[in-house]
């Protein structure tokens, strides 16, 4: 939260009022340099509007997102365009949950959305805008606030679909926008006018925040006296230029660094800009000496996904340093991997963990049970190549694959481990109880299981990486393999797929699912191909390595799923390989519930896969690829009908132009155009009906025209042809999988639904 009198100064501004007591839709851009109290303000805000929890509820009063920064990349991302549709589902779900908070009221656009698309539902871009403007449409209160803060740190073409959907919202009702950033050309372009824009660049309200601010973190020093500290305040004052995170920076090294009567020496040699007291930051953890590599393990914790635990924290940097370097022997399938045995790591104490945290030169942040770095502008400094005191600054997705391996290694001993353990228990239970009936020595993997439900915390205890090391690696492989694609798997040690995770056996997998915190991994459970595995966890330089080594697995199925099935619901690059190398039945295979590829392309989302499947159907000459677009399954829905029911417009409307018929019924005897109608899709519904209307009108053309007449009639009895093909350039991609719900549900189900997916959110797309 803001400091104790900080950021009050806002609600009394004339522009603030007028922005609030508008009786129109109005939207309010609060803007300034990096760390000039933005956020501050923004949380400020939120806390005047939203209720406190002893509060009897009176409708809806502010729904807010703070967007976190881009993650460090040295290239744009394969799986960019889903990363993308993440972040903007991400926006719509934390302004929709924040509405059902206070008023439970709006939740049967939720429920209807659940039933008809299942989990899919919190992933759906599409489907969240539209029922969170209908929330919005029947909010009972007068106005609703959105706060939004930090879209600054996207790329411009997701801030502009961010801005362009927010500015969506002001239409429905009387929505007023508070948005706060950084003040950039992208944002600005993005409005196109007709807002209130404010700079709090050496505004005098913020200088006396930031006064008091300073005021109250210096007088805490200890040990210095009234005229030093107030002599530091001023100075602090002084060179501040209105940047609290300068502030926050300078009075932490002042306080580590420097005793009382040596101050203004100290603050003279401090710079002005945020940029260079990095850069001096960076400097001074060069020239310390110590036991520890320091400035490898800050990297690492600018380079983590999320904040690390103490555990988590203490585990790293006990590591540094070490040569831990295992060799590991090929093995041929089935036989164990040989390593050689770690030396021993002694974790470091909570104490420790502090003062290593204060040698940073205030780069890491440590809170009562989390490190982190101190802010995601301190990131760019670190991994800036252009900064002359910063030799030999390795590549970020280099360091993604370092820290991935390492992960991954962790992840077998700790799980092996547990399950060692597992196997004494269960043998001195099976003594013990030798003479009951029905008794039956555990499996490894059943009583690890157990372990993973009710043992956790205690597995953790043991193993304080084990939880990172199972949520992130192949997070950070993902993210290495752009740059260090061509390392992934040419280096010897690096043998991925000899490790007990790609075994067919789930032994170590089942493990893993536990602790991953990504429902969607549960398709990883059962006994799994390599390249099964290597495509839902989208490793591309795995898949090629066991297509090209010869095991061309693709036409085996796991529960029902083929690898394009596969590929449909985890999007990467992997359907590219596959329906280019893959036999020509994996194309055309049926999954559950007579699903093809397409019809799960279609169900997910991923318009690329789909979009490549319809291009190979039409270029192929193969007698069982024609006919696809219209295929149907066992309900007797095509893949027009699943792209209508799991709201894509995007793909019904490529559909419709590239062959799909509109006039096919299903099993309820329902066109794709009468589900539209029946579930509220107003955008699909309408792209259907000028299909339909362009293909009856074709018909009766070609009716009208004489039987011995020449004329092309070519395609003119599809859809396609009626209303004549495009190329699409741009889409959606999918995840999910999960079954449609149709249990009763209720409020408390969603907002207790609502942990799982927030976390899902949190490590998957941070």
């Amino acid at each position: 939260m803001p400091e104790n009198g900080t950021g009050e100064w806002i609600f009394e501004q004339d522009w603030y009022k007028e922005w609030q007591g508008s009786e129109k839709s109005k939207l309010l851009w609060l803007c300034g340099g990096p760390g000039t109290g933005k956020t501050m303000l923004a949380k400020r805000i939120a806390a005047k509007f939203l209720l406190g929890p002893g509060d009897p509820p009176r409708g809806v009063k502010l729904a807010h997102h703070f967007a976190s920064p881009e993650p460090p990349a040295d290239k744009t991302s394969t799986d960019e365009a889903e990363s993308r549709k993440l972040k903007i589902a991400k926006v719509a779900w934390d302004l929709l949950y924040g509405i059902l908070q206070q008023d439970g009221s709006p939740f049967d656009g939720c429920e209807t959305e659940l039933r008809t698309q299942g989990d899919k539902f919190f992933t759906n871009p599409n489907s969240l805008w539209k029922v969170l403007g209908k929330a919005i449409h029947d909010c009972p209160t007068d106005s609703v606030y959105i706060l939004i803060d930090g879209v600054d740190g996207l790329n411009e073409d997701l801030c502009k679909e961010l801005i362009g959907r927010i500015l969506g919202l002001m239409k429905i009702g009387r929505v007023k926008i508070f948005l706060s950033s950084r003040e950039e050309n992208k944002i600005s372009k993005s409005l196109c006018g007709g807002y209130t824009k404010i700079n709090i660049d050496r505004n005098d309200s913020v200088k006396r925040d930031l006064e008091t601010v300073i005021r109250s973190k210096v007088n805490a020093f200890g040990g210095w006296n009234d005229e030093e500290k107030a002599g530091a305040i001023g100075t602090l004052l002084a060179k501040s230029e209105g940047t609290f995170l300068w502030v926050s920076l300078a009075v932490e090294n002042l306080h580590h660094s420097c005793p009382g009567p040596n101050y203004g020496a100290f603050l003279n040699k401090l710079p002005s800009k945020l940029k260079d007291l990095y850069r001096k930051m960076l400097c001074d953890v060069q020239s310390l000496e110590g036991p520890e590599e320091l400035l490898p393990m800050i990297r690492s914790v600018a380079l983590a996904l999320r904040p690390l635990t103490f555990g988590e924290f203490g585990y790293i940097l006990a590591r540094m340093g070490k040569d831990q370097t295992r060799a590991v022997q090929h093995r041929s399938p089935g036989e164990e991997v040989k390593e050689t045995k770690p030396k021993k790591i002694h974790l470091k104490t909570e104490e420790e963990i502090r003062k290593y945290v204060q040698s940073s030169r205030s780069f890491l942040l440590a809170t009562a049970t989390h490190v982190s770095i101190v802010h995601h502008t301190a990131v760019e400094c670190l991994f800036d190549r252009n900064i002359e005191d910063n030799p030999q600054v390795p590549g970020k997705s280099e360091l993604d694959l370092t820290v991935s391996w390492e992960c991954f290694r962790y992840l077998h001993d700790a799980i092996g481990d547990l399950q060692k353990s597992s196997k004494s228990m269960g043998s001195q239970d099976k003594f013990r109880q030798s003479g009951s009936k029905g008794d039956h020595p555990r499996e490894p993997a059943e009583a690890i299981q157990e372990v993973g439900q009710s043992g956790r915390e205690e597995a953790v205890a043991k193993w304080p990486y084990l939880r990172y090391a199972a949520e992130s690696w192949f997070l950070h492989a993902r993210r290495s393999l752009e740059f260090a694609e061509h390392k992934f798997c040419e280096d010897p040690p690096r043998n991925w797929l000899q490790h007990e995770f790609f075994d067919t056996s789930d032994t170590t997998r089942k493990t893993w699912i536990g602790y991953c915190g990504d429902p969607k991994m549960e398709a990883l459970a059962g006994e799994q191909t390599k390249l099964h595995v290597a495509v839902c966890l989208g490793l591309m330089p795995l898949v090629e390595k066991v297509l090209l080594d010869g095991n061309l697995e693709t036409n085996q199925t796991n529960n029902d799923r083929s690898l394009l099935h596969l590929a449909a619901r985890f999007p990467s690059q992997a359907y590219k390989v596959l329906i280019d190398l893959g036999s020509p039945s994996l194309l055309t295979a049926q999954g559950q519930y007579a699903n093809t590829p397409l019809h799960e392309a279609a169900i997910s989302g991923n318009w690329k896969m789909l979009r490549a499947l319809v291009e190979k159907f039409a270029k192929s000459t193969d007698s069982a690829h024609s006919g696809q677009i219209n295929k149907t399954n066992d309900f007797g829905d095509t893949p027009l009908h699943l792209a209508v029911q799991f709201d894509h417009p995007d793909i019904v409307e490529f559909l419709a132009k590239n062959g799909a018929d509109p006039t096919i019924e299903n099993k309820q005897g329902e066109r794709a155009s009468h589900l539209g109608e029946k579930l509220g899709r107003g955008d699909s519904s309408g792209i259907l009906k000028q299909a339909e209307k362009a293909l009856e009108e074709a018909k009766e053309e070609i009716a009208k025209e004489p039987v011995g007449g020449v004329v092309d009639q070519s395609g003119k009895d599809t859809a396609a042809g009626a209303m004549g093909e495009t190329e699409m350039e741009s889409g959606d991609l999918g995840v999910g999988e999960n079954e449609v719900i149709t249990g009763p549900l209720r409020v408390s189900d969603l907002l207790l639904y609502a942990w799982a997916v927030t976390f899902y959110y949190i490590v998957v797309i941070a």
